[in-house]
């Protein structure tokens, strides 16, 4: 402060390895020993001090999570339709099968296998398109690799599951079909 020109105001950055509220009034004491015309200014954490620049940020991460989660619940939705919609169609076949002695587990594995086999394959086709067009994404990342495995995995079994999900609740329908009504049909 010494060697410049006087001015409006001097920043102090102080780092404090407990409570920074705790580091403020001996702050104060040493640059009152060091300078005692120095008046009392302003003090802010720097996580106040970076708030207003990381708002924005943190709202665009909330409604992404919010897109991503809409996305999440609407697929769940469709698998379950399309499942429910094949689980319809073969409800004779499945009132047979219960008939001749299959068990609830047999009928709930064949519902399971069909909505894996398309939860797969939507998971290929959703990774080839990820290692497509990861490089788009590269200059919105900040030291995040765009083509991220932990990532890609993440959201690959995320998306199994809310199929599987939307598989077991379309089996259970399928359950639902007496094997009497099956017969009599015949």
């Amino acid at each position: 402060m010494a060697q410049t020109p006087p001015r409006s105001g001097y920043d102090l950055l102080v780092r404090a390895s407990d409570d920074p509220d705790a580091a403020v009034e001996p702050v104060w004491r040493a640059i009152a020993a060091l300078v005692p015309e120095y008046r009392r200014s302003r003090v802010q954490s720097y996580r106040a001090l970076l708030a207003p620049q990381e708002a924005p940020w943190r709202v665009g991460v909330i409604l992404s999570v919010a897109a991503a989660a809409l996305a999440i619940l609407l697929s769940t939705i469709g698998a379950y339709a399309v499942l429910s919609f094949a689980v319809r169609q073969r409800r004779h076949e499945f009132g047979v099968r219960r008939a001749l002695g299959a068990g609830a587990s047999h009928v709930l594995r064949l519902v399971a296998a069909s909505g894996a086999a398309a939860a797969c394959s939507g998971v290929v086709a959703g990774l080839v398109a990820f290692l497509a067009l990861g490089k788009f994404v590269t200059p919105l990342l900040y030291h995040v690799p765009a083509r991220d495995p932990v990532v890609a995995g993440a959201a690959a079994a995320v998306l199994v599951a809310a199929a599987m999900g939307a598989a077991l609740a379309a089996g259970a329908l399928a359950l639902r079909v007496p094997p009497t009504e099956a017969l009599q049909a015949e």
